[in-house]
């Protein structure tokens, strides 16, 4: 069980490395989002811890696997296999490699929130998706401010 979480974070940043090859770059998160789905089929039947680091006297960081984490890695998976076959086609429209950084490293982000065992570890794995979450929107939102015609955009309220 523990090979196919450390496949999936390796291949989600195989999928962020890889960025300027963006087809490619998704078929990377799209293996990686089945490698996370295995990974919680397997924790529905035996919790795992996964890493401990003790930083310095009462304080670690550790990830771990039980059932709980299981039922919600696969509910997560199936939406990351979604979005990443999504996301080569939606990639067309706005082929920056910053988006799909981004997307890479957000998913190895809610990887570590939904593995974490220990306040820190959550909270380090909530950093990293909301900051690379920040930067997607970020960048599609210029994208999209710089598309829109002010023409096309006429407000008309209702008295």
């Amino acid at each position: 069980m523990m090979i196919f979480f450390w496949l999936s974070l390796v291949l989600y940043s195989l999928g962020a490395v890889n960025a300027s090859r963006i087809k490619m770059s998704y078929g990377f998160t799209f293996a990686g989002s089945i490698a996370s789905f295995i990974t919680g089929c397997y924790a529905l039947t035996k919790p795992v811890t996964l890493f401990q680091f003790q930083l310095i006297h009462n304080i670690t960081l550790s990830l771990g696997i039980d059932h709980l984490t299981g039922l919600f890695m696969i509910i997560a998976s199936v939406s990351w296999i979604m979005l990443a076959l999504y996301s080569i086609d939606y990639s067309k429209l706005y082929p920056q490699k910053s988006i799909t950084v981004g997307f890479n490293v957000c998913l190895i982000g809610m990887m570590f929130i939904l593995t974490a065992r220990d306040g820190l570890s959550l909270l380090i794995g909530w950093e990293i998706m909301t900051i690379f979450a920040f930067i997607m929107k970020a960048r599609i939102g210029d994208t999209i401010r710089n598309g829109i015609k002010p023409d096309s955009c006429q407000y008309h309220p209702v008295i």
